[in-house]
């Protein structure tokens, strides 16, 4: 258990410090330090990167709710 706790640590440690993508300086991380992107910072980016397609869809999705809802109120 130990052995394969410490394992982890290590490879934890070399996947954070020694390959993968350089962090940039202004995410809280020490600058010239290399890490890989772990899968929840790929989908934060990937939120980011789409935020204005994510609000556009979601006010189309709201405006056809609205319309649907006022349709069936109408003709109930």
């Amino acid at each position: 258990m130990q052995q394969s706790l410490w394992q982890r640590l290590k490879r934890e440690f070399i996947k954070t410090f020694i390959r993968g993508d350089e962090i940039p300086f202004d995410n809280g991380f020490i600058p010239g330090r290399f890490h890989e992107q772990s899968r929840a910072e790929k989908c934060l980016a990937w939120v980011k990167a789409n935020a204005v397609l994510i609000t556009t869809l979601s006010a189309v999705l709201a405006v056809m709710i609205g319309f649907v809802s006022l349709l069936v109120s109408l003709f109930k």
